[in-house]
């Protein structure tokens, strides 16, 4: 019985990492390298050459304050993955926000499905939570963006988020912060919106259960057990996109990662 118990645990353990080196690879295969720039990222070809500049200008401008970063991309599909799938990669392969604080926020948008996503760096996600994200995708993009208004529908959401991060920070706002659209003061209460966390939330759902499966009846058993075979050492630390191809080492990615913190909405 424990022979079985073992195989079935194997079997379980050896899907889940199938499962997990999948998921990135076919994510990261439509993802472009960064552009010069860095902070904004039209590959899409949405934006306006003014509003792109009002981006990047303020991007670095709060990089330079507190080491946050917000980036902006468009591209024009998700070539069948989810939104929230291919914005964490992306966020990851762009190492967006300090590697030591996670402050980066990626702001995401695919044309041909009509879907945006603000995706929120560990150490923002106080800051902009789920609900938030929610709240500034559905309050301050979703109207222009849903009259193809990309420049309003962008920049207005871009304000809106650099807004809460010069709040956490308690930094002043710049005298230029172009916030004319943005409605102040976002509500607490809840909205009902909701990270979709990836896919690695229910992965971890699963392998905690296995944990859990494994530890149970192996009382009396070596301490360690099965976690010291061939899964053992932390073989899924970083995963095999850690840090990302594009940040940490590059010349404006800090090296931030996200857990897959925010919310998406449909336009």
């Amino acid at each position: 019985m424990k022979k079985i118990k073992n195989i079935f645990a194997y079997s379980l353990m050896v899907t889940m990492v199938l499962m997990l080196a999948y998921l990135p690879v076919k994510a990261a295969a439509g993802i472009q390298a960064p552009t010069r720039e860095f902070y904004v990222n039209d590959f899409a070809g949405l934006l306006s050459n003014e509003t792109k500049q009002y981006m990047i200008a303020q991007s670095k401008l709060l990089n330079d304050k507190s080491k946050a970063q917000v980036v902006v991309s468009t591209i024009q599909t998700l070539d069948g993955n989810s939104i929230e799938d291919y914005a964490n990669e992306m966020f990851r392969e762009y190492g967006i926000g300090d590697k030591s604080k996670n402050s980066g926020v990626l702001i995401l948008l695919a044309l041909q499905e009509r879907e945006v996503r603000i995706e929120v760096g560990y150490g923002l996600e106080g800051a902009i939570n789920d609900a938030k994200a929610g709240r500034i995708i559905r309050n301050l993009g979703t109207p222009a963006l849903k009259e193809d208004n990309w420049d309003l529908g962008m920049k207005t959401m871009f304000t809106g988020v650099l807004k809460e991060v010069y709040a956490e920070y308690n930094l002043e706002e710049p005298s230029n912060l172009d916030d004319a659209n943005i409605q102040e003061g976002f509500a607490d209460e809840d909205y009902g919106e909701s990270s979709n966390g990836g896919s690695f939330i229910s992965i971890g759902l699963i392998l905690f259960f296995i944990v859990i499966f494994l530890r149970g009846g192996g009382r009396g058993g070596r301490g360690g057990g099965f976690f010291g075979g061939p899964f053992g050492g932390g073989s899924f630390g970083g995963g095999s996109f850690g840090g990302g191809s594009f940040g940490g080492g590059g010349s404006f990615g800090g090296g931030g990662s996200s857990g897959g913190g925010g919310a998406s909405g449909r336009f």
